[in-house]
């Protein structure tokens, strides 16, 4: 890490080694949806036909033409009641939005990077709660006035005692970062306002440690309540019991977030590098790489801010530079994710964090953290949307794809009879589905589940064909000067076309039709003799069927 006044330029440094339930005739409660509508579909046939199904009642509804889409109130769920209706594109709950929270406190001006990753809007739903924890395992926690009256007691494992201040300040500009008080008109706004920091010293003054003391300290952290360890130390050499400490950690449901690293290499750090660790890069104001940043896209799992003010150990704001400044920005944003449902597991915050990163490059594997939609992801159910096959009506055979939109999933099924029989677990949403076998009516759900739970469905019947048309016979009649061929043809989800080549010699002729009788007509000017005729119909969804025969003229 390094770190600078608020007025000063960048002084570089480098992050190695191991451093730095209702009554029973209750009245049904109702809830607003918007519905889009596809091309054609009127609002007012939409509204009509959800509310005449049974179970379903239409309170009210606004149309909004130009954006093909109808808000409507009612009881019931508008979802299932409009799964499979293709003249709806989708049906998704309508949100509310209020003005954002602006902190009043002086360096918050300062703090693009709260902003990136739309903090403002995560505090309208919460600004943290005292029950979740942090443990910051580092060089020791000052309590400083940004998150005075909650560092809770500690232990220095450098020392072997109970004092875990700290004597360098990296552990205290990261433990700031991610829980300085916000609004409260002083210093800077931390990610996570009310959490409380669990200092562990395992750096010693000068920013480095063994993995022994590194490994105690994340045990403790797990077995003294720690619910999140921000971990903004590493090296590029790993060890069993490190590992061993991490898995340990998140076995016991623990978020574990890890600094991938300063020296803009793709080689891996640990403990960032560890799968059971979220590693973290540094992100620009533009969502770029800063480049002494690492990255890699197996190994790095997220992006996120890598400059940010912090408090530090001597009372003072200074700017927090690296990827010891990304980490504790992800701790942050899981402590809030922890803070606004009751019962969200570890596993459930680290998909949710994952799911909604906005997409930066492929030098991470998710993306940049995005605080407003991981606490959407963990509060609302994901929306769920069909883009592929655009049309049910249409017969189809074979391998076809099936592709959704599914803001907030962290997880979708494709399911057939019951079954699940495809799953996807990042964006794009999208699927092989292979029909062999399958011909007629066929209903597909494609099932979103959000990183707690949540889950939406919606459903599509498709025609499938994958059996080929039938040629019971091909007749032939003749005049002095045309040949008629007409074959008798039959398929179960219709007819495209129907060839018919006769070879006269060394040619071929070709003749087609595309509606029914089939009749196909031949002059064959003055030629004499027996002509080989293979006759071919094609149906809708591509199957074809040839029938082979010869007539003599």
């Amino acid at each position: 890490m390094w770190y600078r006044t608020l007025t000063v330029a960048v002084v570089a440094a480098t992050l190695s080694g191991a451093h730095a339930a209702a009554p029973a005739h209750a009245e049904p409660s109702a809830n607003t949806v918007t519905i889009g509508l596809r091309p054609g579909a009127t609002a007012a046939d939409t509204v009509r036909d959800l509310d005449a199904t049974p179970g379903v009642r239409v309170i009210d509804s606004d149309a909004t033409p130009q954006l093909d889409a109808v808000t409507v109130t009612v009881t019931g769920d508008a979802a299932r009641a409009l799964a499979g209706n293709p003249d709806v594109s989708y049906v998704e709950p309508t949100p509310t939005a209020s003005a954002l929270l602006t902190p009043n406190d002086p360096v918050y001006s300062e703090q693009w990077g709260t902003k990136i990753v739309k903090a403002p809007a995560a505090w309208n739903v919460t600004t943290g709660s005292p029950d979740v924890t942090v443990a910051v395992v580092d060089t020791g926690v000052t309590a400083v006035s940004d998150i005075a009256g909650r560092v809770l007691p500690g232990y220095d494992f450098v020392n072997d005692d109970a004092d875990p201040t700290d004597d360098n300040g990296h552990g205290t500009l990261a433990a700031t970062v991610i829980a300085a008080a916000g609004d409260n008109d002083t210093g800077l706004a931390g990610i996570c306002w009310t959490c409380r920091i669990l200092p562990v010293k395992v750096l010693g003054a000068d920013g480095s440690g063994g993995h022994d003391d590194i490994a105690e300290g994340i045990v403790y952290a797990v077995d003294h309540g720690a619910d999140i360890i921000n971990l903004s130390l590493g090296g590029q050499d790993g060890s069993t019991i490190l590992s061993e400490a991490v898995t340990y950690a998140a076995g016991h449901g623990v978020v574990v977030i890890a600094a991938a690293g300063n020296e803009g290499v793709t080689t891996p750090v640990y403990p960032a590098a560890y799968p059971k660790a979220i590693a973290v890069a540094g992100s620009t104001e533009t969502d770029g790489r800063f480049d002494w940043s690492n990255y890699n896209g197996s190994w790095v799992d997220v992006a996120a801010p890598g400059d940010n003010p912090a408090q530090a150990d001597d009372g003072d704001y200074y700017w927090f530079t690296g990827t010891s400044s990304a980490a504790p920005v992800v701790a942050g944003v899981a402590a809030l994710g922890l803070s606004a449902r009751t019962g969200v597991t570890a596993a459930q915050v680290r998909a949710a964090i994952e799911a909604a990163a906005h997409p930066v490059g492929s030098w991470v594997s998710y993306g940049r953290v995005d605080a407003e939609a991981t606490i959407k992801a963990l509060t609302s159910a994901p929306t769920i949307a069909w883009t592929a096959p655009a049309t049910s009506s249409t017969p189809r055979r074979g391998k076809i794809t099936v592709s959704a939109t599914a803001a907030g999933a962290a997880r979708v099924d494709l399911i057939r009879a019951g079954k699940v029989i495809g799953t996807d677990t990042r964006a794009p949403w999208s699927f092989t589905v292979d029909s062999a076998g399958l011909t007629g009516t066929h209903t597909l759900t494609l099932r979103a589940t959000g990183p707690a739970g949540d889950t939406r469905s919606t459903s599509r019947s498709l025609l499938f064909d994958n059996t080929a048309p039938t040629i019971s016979k091909v007749k032939v009649s003749k005049t002095r000067t045309t040949v008629t061929i007409t074959p008798t043809v039959r398929d179960t989800t219709g007819l495209k076309q129907v060839k018919a080549v006769i070879t006269a010699r060394s040619k071929k002729y070709t003749l087609s039709s595309s509606k029914s009788p089939w009749k196909m007509k031949w002059k064959p000017s003055g030629r004499r003799g027996t002509f080989p005729v293979t006759v071919t119909a094609t149906d809708k969804a591509g199957n074809t069927r040839t029938y082979k025969t010869k007539f003599k003229i």
